[in-house]
């Protein structure tokens, strides 16, 4: 097992986001105190996600990040992270905003949804 990937955001701006990530999507921003430490973060709002394209050589990948919804949840259901293999989207990770659950999707293909709900303005990891 090895390290591929990490980003704790600290060191950038939004505009640069595209020097780390593959793909993006609008409505975010990499801001002071954002995170749980009270370094930076990455605030989503409207169509937000990030993509990152990996290596097609691993059979399995360990994805760890931490989130905290806030009470301006949007109204619809949004990705806010997808894996690539080259231009193909294998796995994302969607919030059902009405739910406040997980949900992963192999490509469009619906897998699995959290069974607990998060909890507004908590960390979770």
């Amino acid at each position: 097992m090895s390290l591929l990937f990490v980003d704790g955001f600290d060191h950038y701006v939004t505009a640069d986001s595209l020097k780390k990530w593959t793909s993006e999507g609008s409505g975010y921003a990499i801001t002071g105190a954002a995170g749980r430490r009270g370094t930076a973060g990455v605030v989503f709002s409207t169509s937000r996600w990030l993509g990152k394209t990996l290596p097609s050589s691993y059979s399995t990948i360990i994805v760890g990040m931490a989130y905290k919804p806030t009470s301006a949840l949007p109204s619809s259901h949004r990705a806010m992270l997808e894996l690539y293999d080259s231009s193909t989207l294998h796995v994302a990770l969607f919030v059902n905003y009405s739910t406040l659950q997980l949900e992963i999707y192999r490509g469009a293909t619906y897998v699995a949804q959290s069974t607990s709900s998060l909890s507004v303005d908590t960390w979770h990891y």
